[in-house]
C-alpha cells in the first residue's frame, strides 16, 4: 500500500508498490449502513444548513495543505472526529493517501469519540523499504472536514505504529482508495513493534470496509467522482480535494493539459500506462511490458499521493543510469519523423 518514507525494492531500485488483497470478504454483521454526509455548522456560521448526502457532496471543495514529511512533500487534510453528542474534537492533520484505504488517527485518546467495534485494522506499507505500519481497533462515529460531516464513518485509532505520519505535524493517514485495501480483522491485542518482525497481522480478514469518503459518495446516488489538485507549491491551501460535481467542474479541471485517462479500481487508482520512452537513447517500453494494466492487482501501476516520488520499473531505472553514464542527455527532442512534427499524444499518454 501507499505511504512511506521511501519506495525502494529489495535491490535498492524504485519499483511499483503493490500488495496482495484478499479475494473474497464479507460485510461486517454488526456494522450496517454507510456513512451519511451532512454539512457541519461552524461556531461562527449559525446559518449553515444541513444537507443530504447527495446535496452535501455535489459541490464540495475541501482545502488541502502541502507540507513535507519524511523527506518528501505530502498533501494534508484536516479531519475532526465528532462525538456522539455532536461535538467536533480538535482537527487532526492527516496525510491524504490515494494508495491506501483506511482513515486512521495516531492519537490514542480519540478512541473515546466513536463507538467501539469488534474489528481492527492492521496495515503494512512501503514494501521493500523501511518498516511502516500500525494496528488498532475500528470505531464508528462522525468525522468532519471543512464543513462536511460524515456520520457513521468507520475509522481506526492506532494502538501501535512504526514509521507512520505521526510526527512532523502530521497526526494520521486518510486513505481514499477502494475498499479492497481496507481490510478488517477480528480484534486482538497484538502488542508488538509493527514491521520489525514482518508484522504479524492476522491472515484472515473478516470484512472489507469502504473508507468514509468513498462510502458517502457511493450512497449519494451521483457519479461518485473525486478529484485531487495540487499547485506544486508548499503551503496552506495549495491543494484541494473535490467531490462529485466539483471534481469535473472546478477551475483546474477545465484547463488540465492531459485528457481523460483510463483508471482501474482494483483497490488502488490504477493507471493505464501506454508506454514509457527515453527519446535520447531511443528506448521505448510498452505499458504491457512493464506490467501496467489496470485489470489485475498483480499488474498495478498506481497513482499514490502517499509516495512523494515518481516510481519506475527497475529496467527503466537501469536504462536511465546507463544512458547518463554514457554521456547521453536525457533531455532529448520529442520522438517523431526526422524533420517532422512529433506524433500526436493519445488520451492518458
Amino acid at each position: 500500500q501507499g505511504c512511506g518514507p521511501s519506495a525502494e525494492g529489495d535491490d535498492g531500485i524504485a519499483v511499483a508498490s503493490t500488495s496482495q488483497v484478499a479475494a473474497t470478504t464479507t460485510a461486517a454483521p454488526d456494522l450496517p449502513g454507510s456513512p451519511r454526509a451532512t454539512t457541519t455548522e461552524a461556531p461562527d456560521s449559525p446559518d449553515t444548513t444541513k444537507a443530504t448526502t447527495a446535496e452535501a457532496t455535489q459541490l464540495v471543495e475541501i482545502p488541502l495543505n502541502a507540507r513535507p514529511w519524511s523527506g518528501g512533500m505530502r498533501l494534508a487534510i484536516s479531519v475532526s472526529p465528532v462525538t456522539a453528542a455532536g461535538r467536533a474534537l480538535p482537527a487532526q492533520e492527516l496525510v491524504l493517501d490515494t494508495g491506501s484505504s483506511t482513515l486512521a488517527f495516531c492519537n490514542a485518546s480519540l478512541a473515546t469519540a466513536g463507538a467501539s467495534t469488534e474489528y481492527m485494522s492492521c496495515n503494512r506499507y512501503n514494501p521493500g523499504g523501511a518498516p511502516t505500519g500500525y494496528w488498532g481497533r475500528f470505531y464508528r462515529g462522525g468525522v468532519a472536514m471543512s464543513g462536511l460531516e460524515l456520520a457513521g464513518a468507520l475509522y481506526s485509532v492506532m494502538e501501535e505504529e512504526e514509521g507512520m505520519p505521526c510526527d512532523e505535524g502530521f497526526q494520521g493517514i486518510f486513505g481514499v482508495a477502494f475498499k479492497q485495501l481496507d481490510l478488517a480483522f477480528g480484534y486482538q491485542d497484538l502488542s508488538q513493534d509493527v514491521g520489525v518482525d514482518g508484522s504479524k497481522c492476522p491472515s484472515a480478514p473478516v470484512a472489507d470496509f469502504a473508507e468514509p469518503l468513498l462510502a458517502a459518495l457511493r450512497s449519494s446516488g451521483g457519479p461518485a467522482a473525486l478529484g485531487v489538485y495540487w499547485s506544486g507549491e508548499a503551503g496552506v491551501g495549495e491543494g484541494a480535494l473535490y467531490l462529485e460535481g466539483a471534481a469535473t467542474s472546478n477551475a483546474h479541471a477545465a484547463v488540465a493539459p492531459v485528457g481523460a485517462a483510463r483508471l482501474g479500481e482494483i483497490g488502488w487508482y490504477d493507471i493505464d500506462v501506454q508506454e514509457i520512452a527515453l527519446p535520447a537513447v531511443e528506448r521505448v517500453w510498452s505499458g504491457a511490458s512493464v506490467g501496467c494494466a489496470p485489470d489485475s492487482s498483480k499488474t498495478a501501476c498506481i497513482m499514490d499521493t502517499g509516495t512523494p516520488v515518481l516510481v519506475l520499473p527497475s529496467s527503466v531505472i537501469r536504462a536511465i543510469e546507463s544512458a547518463a553514464e554514457s554521456g547521453f542527455s536525457l533531455r532529448g527532442p520529442p520522438r517523431g519523423p526526422p524533420g517532422g512534427p512529433p506524433p500526436p499524444t493519445r488520451p492518458g499518454e
